[in-house]
């Protein structure tokens, strides 16, 4: 099966699909990874469930 590329629209949808809190600068992101929680089969079909 041929991987799809997970495209996000912003930043706090990155941060929101990776169960961390919403950046407080629109241009810089800081991501604890120690404390994602995401699991990377729900990212498969190109887009994560909860960003529909």
């Amino acid at each position: 099966m041929k991987k799809l590329p997970v495209i996000f629209d912003s930043l706090s949808q990155l941060h929101k699909a990776m169960g961390q809190p919403a950046p407080s600068h629109p241009l810089i992101s800081i991501i604890n990874y120690g404390e994602a929680q995401f699991d990377p089969k729900d990212f498969e079909q190109g887009h994560h469930p909860e960003l529909l």
